[in-house]
Parts: structure tokens; sequence; C-alpha cells
């Protein structure tokens, strides 16, 4: 029966990635509203046709500020606030390929040994694949020597390249999995 393994997200392998991908979707929600409440307030001022007092003229007047002072202050307002979080988004998409970086290596050092147990088990069964291998192309060989066709016997492993190369398929793998300290 197959080992279930837990692989472990990049946010829950790093903190500091989980904060910056939390900050990240709050602020581009964030801005997402802003966007639209800035849009709205362009198409009502837009629209707007009666005089724009300003709030600090209205009040030497004694007046109140116009509607239309009032949205273009509010516009002023989203502005800052989108400009502070674009900011704020450009630091944090500054610091995510380091972090995201750290986060994959503490994902792969979770799943190592069982990583490693597969790549053993894997190992083991291609031995067994280039054994076998072996033999067919010994057999095959010999129905060559004796001048018949082995083309006719058909499913000949080509794929695998030749059972004699050390630098066939099987053993190159074998070889980078032991190199890499997975296969006895």
């Amino acid at each position: 029966m197959k080992k279930t393994v837990h692989v472990p997200t990049l946010a829950e392998s790093d903190a500091e990635f989980a904060n910056i991908i939390e900050r990240s979707g709050v602020l581009n929600a964030e801005a997402a509203e802003l966007g639209r409440e800035r849009a709205q307030l362009r198409r009502d001022i837009a629209a707007d046709t009666t005089p724009d007092i300003p709030s600090a003229v209205a009040e030497l007047l004694g007046q109140a500020p116009s509607a239309k002072a009032e949205r273009r202050a509010r516009l002023a307002e989203v502005t800052r606030k989108l400009t502070n979080i674009e900011a704020a988004l450009a630091v944090l998409a500054k610091a995510r390929p380091a972090a995201e970086s750290r986060a994959g290596n503490n994902v792969c050092k979770a799943v190592r040994s069982a990583y490693g147990e597969r790549v053993a088990a894997l190992c083991a069964a291609l031995d067994t694949v280039d054994a076998a291998h072996r033999d067919l192309e010994d057999l095959r060989l010999a129905v060559e020597a004796e001048g018949a066709s082995s083309g006719a016997l058909g499913a000949v492993p080509y794929f695998l390249g030749s059972a004699r190369d050390p630098q066939r398929r099987v053993a190159e793998y074998a070889k980078t999995a032991r190199d890499a300290g997975y296969a006895g």
C-alpha cells in the first residue's frame, strides 16, 4: 500500500512567505476596491455640472463645500492610498522571490526522506530492469549471431538504449540518484 506523504504548501513552510502572500492579497483586494471607487468618483465629478467651490473657499464664505469639491478631496485621498498600496506591493514583490525560494527549500526538506525512499525503490526496480535488459540483449545478440533478424521477435526495448552502454538511461538515472545520496 502506498504511504501517503503530506507535502506542505509554500505558505506552511515559511512564515515570511505566508505573510507576503496574505498581505499581498489584502492589499490587492483593497486596491481593487479603491480603484472602483476612484473610477466612480471620476465619473461623478465629470457628470457634476454644479460650481466647484473648494472647501477652504466655502469655509471663508460661511458655506458648506460643494459636493464636487468633496468628491475631488476624496479622489485625492483615494489616489494617495492607491499610490501607497502600490509602493507596499512593490516591496512585497521584491521580497517574494527570496521567501519563495526559502519556502521551496523547506518543502523539499520536509519530504526528502519519503522522496529518498521512493528513489531507492525506483533504483531497485531499475536494477532489476537493467539485469533483465542485459539478459534480453544477450539473447537478441545470440539470435543475430546465428544470422537471423531479431527484429522479427518484436518488442525490442530500443528506448533503453544498449544494455552495455555505461551511459544508458537506466544506469545514468541510478548514478544520478546515488550521487545525490538517495540510493546505495
